[in-house]
This record gives C-alpha cells, structure tokens and sequence, in this order.
C-alpha cells in the first residue's frame, strides 16, 4: 500500500476553498468575478454548491472530503483570500 492511500480526507468544513481554487467541470465561471457562479456562502460563511445534488447523481467526487488541509501552509495561505472573497460577496 502506497503512503496516500493510507491517508484519511478530513471532513468537509464548507470553506469553499475547493471551488475558489479551480471552478470544477460541472461549474460555470462567472465573467463578472471568474468564480464559480454556483458557489455561495451564507451568513455564517459556510459555502454552498448549487448543484451539488445534481452532481452527486453523477460523480463520486463530490463528499470525498477535504484533502486541502493536508498542505497546512496553503491551507493557511488560502485562508485570508478566502475570508476577502466571503466578505466581498457579503458586501455585494
């Protein structure tokens, strides 16, 4: 068994991190802003895909869980961009 396959995703904490980074092959960029236009973030800043049901029908790559927290640095790195991002679309 090979050292990846013996690590463990951690859960998903809908940071929307994920599709901030690269719009999946089921999204569709926005042109105003170059997101994903089915990323949304509530009050309470948690993300939400649109269609996140609608790709579960048809891709297990959807709840697999998070794998970005494996590299803390850009984890971390991320993490102030994304909290920018949230608070413009809070803005807007």
């Amino acid at each position: 068994m090979d050292k990846t396959s013996r690590v463990q995703n951690k859960a998903c904490i809908r940071c929307g991190t994920c599709c901030l980074l690269c719009t999946c092959s089921y999204g569709e960029e926005s042109p105003e802003t170059g997101l994903c236009k089915h990323l949304s973030f509530s009050k309470d800043k948690t993300a939400t895909c649109g269609i996140y049901d609608e790709i579960r029908k048809s891709s297990s790559m959807f709840g697999a869980g998070c794998t970005l927290r494996r590299n803390p640095r850009l984890y971390r790195g991320l993490k102030k961009d994304i909290d920018d991002l949230r608070q413009i679309e809070d803005d807007g």
